[in-house]
């Protein structure tokens, strides 16, 4: 602008300039025409960087127009969050007064005006205005602020602590470029995979939240993993160490102890001498003591033999004598007082107890008494005197009654002298008067004392005749006495003896003890050495594998951060890719991380998860429960295991379906399913949670989550007490640990909402070249030779036990090494030595075996049959038609062979037949049975309603029910049911082979073919191979026939029920002619329209029927045998065509190769020159067409592009 600046316009600019710094800053700048209005106003916009905007009024402007200039600046304002000017002259206000009303609308309401956006305006602003990107700054500031307490170095000596924070300071840094950076190429990664392939995947803040926390916390994890591995192989070194260290003290215990052994071996031997000399002394002297003990005891015997012979000589007077005594016992005071009293006492009386004081004078003496004496009877002149006995005893017996019992009673009888017998004879025994009967005429008393007299002169007498006897004991008792003490003395030799003896014994004993403990030693200690020496020679190998581990692990551990973020990052971003963008994003993440000088530590090939994140084992066992091999699927499978959010999986082949029920399986505590339309759905939730169940929640769409059960999908769980709880609704529910969720959608390429991404880890688990050429070969392997394919399974399943158990091993000894605080516990016990012995073995043999490769093998014609009893209740089965084929006639004769026939409904679909056929499903599905819905493409719109049919079949439904389609190639088919179902080809085979080989073995008329003339089976095989010329002839185009024609399997078959039938008549000559018309003007003729076609057909039907040529094939199997020879691929000469007839159909396979090979390719907006796809187009531009390669027509297009 030419303008001078004068000091009212400075001013003017300079308020129109404050006014615009503030927000909604609007003015209204008054004045007439010409005064520099807009000028000041886009001078002040200038000086305030605003962008102006002026509407352009051109002829015919509308409110149409208006409204749309309106909505680009407030859309550019809104979305691009910048300022604009936007200046608005009187004259334009006046001209349209439409313009007014919305200027009042816009300051007064901030810019809602009705009507001004369309709902697809709203949706695109709506998108536009999502705050999903934070700038670099954001990033760096949220990562620094998220890693302030994490700790890089865990060494605090004092050396390292002062370096120690600025190192930290610096690598954080570092770290949160990386994971700045890392966020960025994937926002970008996620624009080109939008551009290129049409496929969502929102990276929004949240994702870089999740992936410091993934990071942070995988980092703890993976160093405590590692620092316990270190630990547990530095114990084992500590102990083969020590072991080394055993084994040289051992040796040198060994040599010491040898010579300490040999010297007590020599002691003891001395001892032993002595021993021995002393015990032969102790026997000799033993052998003495116990002939003569014997002779002693002989002795005794004798001794013991006589006493027994003189008691038994004695013993009837000792019974009389005691029989006496208690008699005598009897006496009473009174009974001595009457017999003291008599003054002249009967003869007896005198008699009696003369024999009394006789038996006792020596006693009466002892008392100081005497006989008395008196002058005998008739002797007075001579004085002479007699005893006076009666006189006697009543001074000195009778007087004390209880003196003169004790004195009876212990009379030593023993002791009467022969002088006395002999008195007693004289004064007693001889009197008449002494008996019995005199004596108990007198008194009681005189019966007892005579007893006793008695009693003592009969016992004297047998006493005197076994005196001999007696001494003769007597001697023997001295004998033995005498031999007894001999006995004694020599015992006491003999005692002193075997003490001395027992002495030598003990030093003797203490010597083997000694000796013995020496052996047991050197035993033990040569043991140990062995044993070291076995377990530093079975640990060779280990040991130095255990150090190069640790050396590993020493420099893995100061890799974890950069493995972490590496890992981390494929588990945030990588789900929602595909391989090839997987693999770009890898790449771009490793050359990030390499890029930081903390990290140079690190090479390109430690960039893989499945070596940080998993094993070999683990791995091996994920494929064990069917997940596919390829790298894609493992590393989805690492995901699933490894990501702290749910798993969102996208399974058009329901193949993670498969992979999470085969490892939910193993859950101990089991797994539930749940479905979109379930009307359990939350107590399914509520079920598994409580019980810890897997729950694996099944094709859901793209807006078909319960919001009930939000916070399960965000995982909002929190403690109560000991347990953890959960809140769905309005209930609390207790969660348990083991609860996984695991959500799949069947949808190909769906478009999830942003917040979906930021509940889950989204995880594309859609189908691989690689994994799916693993499954078609397994697939193929397990129906042409389901032995090899058992056995593989045999095979691999053993060897992950094998290696389990390896690693178990291992992992067992480390255990034990570690636990065992002294060497001298593992060297006493050799379980752990033969125990690393057979582990040892246990390796060798799990390295030798190797897994058998598998083989491909030639598939056979279709078999229905097989395929239906290979198909389950739940799983339709669908017929993909094509021009020319007709499965009814196959799907007949499998109903009459399974006995189906008559549970088998046909609906043919079409308007209105969409509820005839629900009903009949749901009846069939109780009662069982067969039902074919046929020409599915002509009732796209119940469709849907067939899906939701077939997402509802159950574990209830009958076992009988089979759900049979028929439909063309359609792009409206549900998906879904394409995904859960079997699928059969119905194709025309493409060669004359495959057609010959198809007819010998689905047409129902050849069953009898070998029980049929020679003749008609020529004409049968001349009709069948008639059939597959005029099909494979429709491969060359318009050279083969002029228009094309669709002959069907029916065309054949209703030929050879013709020919059937004519041989039926048993005509003499068969009418060949009629069977020429017949087939070439009505059965196939019928569908020719062209004149020279029909020449054409007629003539070759000709040919092989008039053909006169021997048939040599006697037998059906003979047939398959030659037809199996032919060529696979016909030549046109077998035509009758020209070689170049090959040209046409080659050109022709390959336009449709490519042209399906480029629906499978992204949809690139450019051609990059160094791309795949340049180099094979300027390939086929330069070279020939290649061999022409067959590829199916018949397909669905959103089953193809899903490998359905």
């Amino acid at each position: 602008m030419n303008l001078l600046m004068f000091e009212d316009a400075c001013e003017h600019m300079a308020r129109i300039a404050r006014i615009l710094k503030f927000p909604q800053g609007h003015a209204f700048l008054l004045g007439i025409e010409g005064t520099g209005k807009q000028s000041a106003a886009k001078i002040a916009c200038f000086l305030m960087q605003i962008k102006i905007f002026q509407i352009d009024l051109i002829k015919n402007y509308t409110f149409r127009n208006w409204r749309d200039d309106l909505k680009n600046v407030l859309t550019f304002t809104g979305i691009e969050n910048k300022s604009i000017g936007f200046i608005l002259r009187d004259t334009q206000i006046y001209q349209y007064s439409f313009i007014m009303e919305d200027i009042n609308i816009v300051l007064k309401n901030a810019g809602e005006i009705p009507g001004l956006y369309t709902q697809k305006d709203l949706e695109e602003i709506m998108q536009s205005c999502k705050y999903d990107q934070w700038p670099q700054e954001a990033l760096i500031g949220v990562g620094k602020l998220q890693l302030q307490n994490f700790h890089i170095n865990e060494e605090n000596n004092e050396e390292n602590i002062k370096n120690q924070k600025n190192m930290e300071d610096q690598e954080i840094n570092q770290i949160t470029l990386v994971l700045t950076k890392i966020h960025q190429s994937v926002q970008k990664a996620s624009i080109k995979f939008k551009k290129e392939l049409n496929r969502t995947n929102y990276v929004t803040p949240a994702s870089f939240l999740e992936y410091i926390s993934t990071f942070k916390n995988l980092n703890i994890s993976k160093k405590e993993e590692i620092a316990n591995s270190i630990s547990r192989l530095k114990s084992g070194l500590d102990i083969l160490e020590e072991a080394n260290k055993q084994i040289k003290e051992m040796e040198a215990a060994l040599k010491e102890m040898q010579p300490q052994l040999l010297a007590a071996q020599i002691e003891t031997e001395k001892m032993m001498d002595s021993l021995i000399e002393e015990k032969n002394k102790a026997d000799a002297k033993q052998k003495i003591v116990a002939e003569e003990e014997l002779i002693a005891s002989l002795q005794q015997q004798e001794a013991t033999k006589l006493a027994l012979e003189a008691e038994s000589s004695v013993a009837e007077a000792n019974i009389i004598l005691s029989l006496t005594l208690a008699e005598v016992q009897k006496l009473k005071k009174e009974h001595l007082v009457e017999i003291k009293a008599l003054g002249s006492p009967p003869q007896a009386v005198k008699i009696t107890l003369a024999g009394v004081v006789i038996l006792n004078t020596e006693k009466i003496k002892q008392n100081g008494g005497e006989i008395i004496m008196q002058v005998k009877e008739g002797q007075q002149l001579t004085m002479k005197k007699e005893e006076n006995y009666f006189e006697t005893a009543k001074r000195y017996l009778l007087n004390d009654t209880r003196e003169l019992l004790e004195m009876l009673m212990n009379f030593d009888k023993d002791s009467i002298q022969q002088s006395t017998i002999i008195k007693l004879e004289q004064k007693v025994l001889s009197m008449p008067e002494f008996n019995i009967q005199s004596a108990e005429r007198c008194s009681y008393a005189t019966k007892f004392l005579f007893m006793w007299v008695k009693a003592m002169a009969d016992y004297y007498k047998v006493y005197s005749d076994s005196k001999p006897l007696r001494e003769k004991l007597i001697q023997m008792k001295k004998n033995v006495e005498e031999k007894t003490q001999e006995l004694l003395i020599k015992k006491d030799a003999l005692q002193k003896i075997n003490e001395q003896i027992q002495l030598l014994q003990f030093d003797f004993d203490q010597k083997m003890i000694q000796k013995n403990n020496f052996t047991q030693q050197i035993i033990l200690c040569q043991q140990k050495l062995q044993r070291a020496q076995k377990l530093i020679e079975c640990l060779h190998e280990e040991k130095l594998r255990w150090a190069s581990d640790i050396s590993k692990l020493q420099k893995k551990i100061k890799q974890t951060i950069p493995l972490s973020l590496f890992s981390s990052a494929k588990i945030t971003y990588n789900g929602p890719f595909t391989q090839k963008y997987r693999q770009r994003l890898s790449e771009k993440i490793q050359k990030i991380i390499l890029k930081q000088p903390a990290f140079h530590n690190v090479q390109k090939d430690q960039f893989d998860i499945q070596i940080f994140l998993s094993s070999s084992l683990k791995i091996q066992q994920m494929h064990m429960q069917e997940l596919p091999k390829d790298e894609t699927s493992i590393e989805n499978g690492i995901i699933m295991d490894k990501t702290p959010r749910w798993p969102l999986i996208i399974d058009p082949q329901n193949q993670a379906n498969k992979y999470i029920r085969n490892l939910s399986r193993e859950n101990p505590e089991g797994f539930e399913v749940a479905k979109v339309n379930q009307k359990t759905l939350l107590k399914v939730f509520e079920t598994a949670i409580q019980s810890g169940k897997y729950l694996l929640y099944e094709n859901i769409g793209l807006d078909d989550l319960e919001t009930a059960l939000e916070s399960v999908f965000v995982k909002n769980i929190s403690e109560f007490g000991n347990k953890m709880i959960i809140n769905i609704g309005n209930k609390t529910l207790e969660y348990m640990d083991s609860f996984r969720l695991f959500i799949t959608s069947c949808l190909p390429n769906p478009n999830f909402p942003p917040e979906y991404y930021v509940k889950f880890t989204v995880i594309n688990f859609a189908v691989t070249p690689y994994g799916l050429e693993e499954q078609l070969l397994a697939q193929i392997v397990s129906l042409e030779n389901p032995d090899l394919e058992e056995m593989k399974i045999v095979i691999v399943k053993k060897n992950a036990k094998e290696e389990n158990d390896l690693l178990k091993i291992e992992d067992q000894i480390l255990k034990c090494l570690s636990d065992i605080k002294d060497i001298n516990e593992i060297l006493k016990d050799e379980n752990l030595i033969i125990q690393l012995q057979s582990s040892k073995m246990f390796a060798q043999e799990i390295n030798e075996r190797v897994t058998q490769s598998s083989e491909y093998i030639k598939s056979p014609p279709l078999d229905l049959q097989k395929i239906c009893r290979d198909s389950t209740n739940i799983t339709p089965l669908i017929f993909v038609l094509s021009p020319g084929s007709d499965p009814l006639i196959h799907f007949k004769k499998l109903s009459e062979n399974e006995k189906m026939l008559k549970k088998t409904a046909y609906i043919s679909l079409g308007q209105g037949q969409g509820p005839k056929a629900e009903k009949l499903i749901k009846e069939y599905v109780q009662k069982g049975g067969w039902i074919m819905l046929q020409n599915c493409h002509l009732c796209q719109s119940w469709m849907h309603n067939l899906s939701l049919i077939c997402q509802e079949l159950n574990e209830n439904t009958n076992k009988d029910f089979r759900l049979w389609l028929t439909s063309m190639p359609s792009a409206d088919f549900p998906i879904q049911i394409l995904q859960n179902s079997i699928k059969i080809t119905m194709e025309p085979p493409q060669t004359v082979r495959e057609n010959l080989v198809n007819t010998f073995f689905q047409i129902k008329d050849l069953q009898t073919y070998d029980s049929l003339s020679k003749y008609q089976q020529k004409l049968i095989f001349s009709f069948s191979l008639f059939h597959s010329v005029i099909q494979e002839r429709k491969r060359f185009g318009s050279i083969g026939w002029n228009l094309q024609y669709e002959f069907t399997n029916e065309d054949l078959s209703v030929c050879l029920k013709q020919l059937n039938f004519i041989f039926q008549q048993k005509y003499d000559i068969i009418p060949l002619k009629v069977l020429i018309f017949l087939g070439a003007e009505i059965n196939y003729g019928g569908r020719v329209t062209d004149n020279n076609d029909l020449k054409l057909i007629n003539q070759i039907l000709t040919d092989y029927i008039e053909n006169e040529e021997e048939f040599s094939l006697n037998s059906k199997q003979e047939v398959l045998d030659f037809i199996q020879q032919m060529p696979i691929n016909t030549t046109p000469e077998f035509f009758g065509l020209h070689s170049n007839a090959e040209i046409n159909n080659s050109l022709e396979n390959l336009r449709f190769l490519l042209e399906n090979a480029l629906l499978l390719q992204p949809s690139y907006q450019y051609q990059e020159e160094n791309s795949s796809n340049y180099f094979f187009l300027k390939w086929i531009e330069l070279q020939k067409a290649p061999s022409p390669i067959w590829i199916s027509s018949f397909f669905f297009p959103q089953g193809f592009l899903t490998a359905t």
